[in-house]
């Protein structure tokens, strides 16, 4: 149900949003000017709107506040009443500041997620597969079936290694001077990653059914096992 959600970075966000009305109210309180509740909301909303650069960070993407055009355009719109600017100045760039916070929750939830959806196991990415189902992608791919315990018994066992993509690109293309096989022709669906990872796949499994591609949002990883999911044909 969550797995296509990240937990970790929907937890922390929400939690900026929640300690961010906080202020608001906190402030608001104490503030012995007559603000008005909505304006004060709207002011704080309008300040978040900012000049942002982003930065690509441990596979991931961050945006980082430069310019506070929130805080710029509320201030064109009062500048011709200067007293009532003095009075929700104050909460526009407590708005503004917000972007800082949720840029340390997208931060914190890094190492959050490296230690609940380890990136180098294979059951971040293959944690539920009740009903898994073989898709030939390939003509060079074998008539096979997937039994489950196999499958199960294989993924407990695999390990990460590294692919070479040149080389299997050139494999397939016969760019090498000798033109082989698809080494990835099925793909493998009724699977889901962990629940609240986040992580979408696209699962290939390898010809000898020894092997599995995981393609995700932010990179592809090669997990090999020493058996065979494959489903044992009787003689």
């Amino acid at each position: 149900m969550f797995s296509s959600i990240n937990l970790p970075s929907l937890l922390l966000n929400l939690a900026v949003w929640a300690g961010s009305a906080a202020l608001v109210i906190f402030f608001y309180r104490k503030n012995k000017a007559k603000l008005t509740g909505w304006k004060v909301f709207l002011a704080t909303f309008v300040g978040l709107f900012s000049f942002s650069i982003t930065v690509p960070l441990f596979h991931d993407t961050f945006k980082i506040a430069l310019l506070p055009l929130g805080v710029w355009i509320l201030f064109f719109i009062f500048r011709k009443v200067k007293d009532r600017w003095v009075k929700y100045r104050p909460f526009a760039w407590l708005g503004f500041f917000s972007n800082y916070l949720f840029l340390a929750a997208g931060l914190l939830a890094i190492p959050i997620n490296h230690g609940l959806y380890p990136e180098n196991e294979v059951s971040t990415y293959l944690s539920s597969y009740e009903q898994p189902v073989l898709i030939a992608i390939n003509p060079s791919a074998d008539e096979h079936r997937i039994d489950r315990a196999a499958l199960s018994t294989a993924l407990n066992k695999m390990k990460e290694k590294k692919i070479y993509s040149t080389v299997w690109y050139q494999n397939i293309t016969g760019q090498n001077g000798k033109k082989g096989d698809e080494r990835f022709p099925y793909v493998l669906k009724g699977t889901s990653s962990k629940s609240g990872s986040g992580i979408q796949t696209m699962v290939f499994v390898e010809k000898d059914g020894k092997g599995i591609l995981v393609n995700s949002q932010r990179r592809q990883r090669y997990f090999h096992s020493p058996s065979s999911i494959w489903e044992v044909k009787n003689p």
